[in-house]
């Protein structure tokens, strides 16, 4: 075992050694010394208190005792003895959205509104769409719907020339895009299924 020290002969202070297994190993007191903090190969530092940095840090020393990434919305949560990794649950009436460091909750029956400013938009599922821009405006419905999904559109410009694209789905069972021919008006969509497709509700 070879030693580092400023003296030729250590009473007190620090030693630092490598034992037989290759780790780094820092001592404190005289003679053979009280090991401190031990490195391994793999660059995990243990210290005395048993506090290992790297490999994880345990509950009791301030950590996680997890060594997982969280996915998008994931959340510590305590399960009785530790942390899981886990994403909040949708309860009755409600939706949960997990984005990149974001968690969005929404009511149901209270669809988020988008002000729709220009003149094409595409619809995603359960919102509420404004159509503001004094020229006609294009709607275009999700792609790949859900029964029981809803779509909401007013019409907020004034126009009777406004568009409902179907994107490949039927809308009242027929196989066309539907114009809103009334001014200001207020429609509720809801996918059935493709037989009939999206029809009012």
């Amino acid at each position: 075992m070879s030693t580092i020290s400023s003296g030729t002969t250590l009473t007190t202070g620090y030693v630092v050694t490598s034992d037989t297994t290759g780790q780094l190993v820092i001592k404190t007191g005289s003679g053979a010394g009280t090991t401190a903090l031990t490195i391994d190969a793999s660059q995990n530092v243990t210290f005395a208190q048993g506090v290992t940095l790297g490999s994880p840090v345990g509950i009791g020393y301030g950590g996680t005792g997890l060594t997982a990434t969280p996915t998008n919305g994931q959340l510590l949560i305590g399960n009785g003895t530790g942390y899981t990794l886990a994403t909040i649950s949708a309860g009755s009436g409600m939706t949960v959205t997990n984005t990149a460091g974001g968690i969005l909750l929404s009511a149901a029956g209270l669809p988020a509104m988008n002000i729709v400013s220009g003149t094409t938009q595409t619809a995603v599922a359960n919102n509420h769409y404004v159509l503001t821009n004094a020229a006609t405006t294009t709607l275009t419905l999700p792609a790949a719907p859900s029964a029981g999904d809803v779509v909401w559109v007013t019409v907020a410009n004034g126009l009777s020339t406004n568009v409902i694209a179907r994107n490949g789905k039927k809308i009242n069972e027929l196989a066309e895009d539907m114009t809103i021919n009334t001014a200001y008006a207020g429609i509720q969509l809801r996918f059935t299924g493709d037989t009939e497709g999206w029809v009012f509700t």
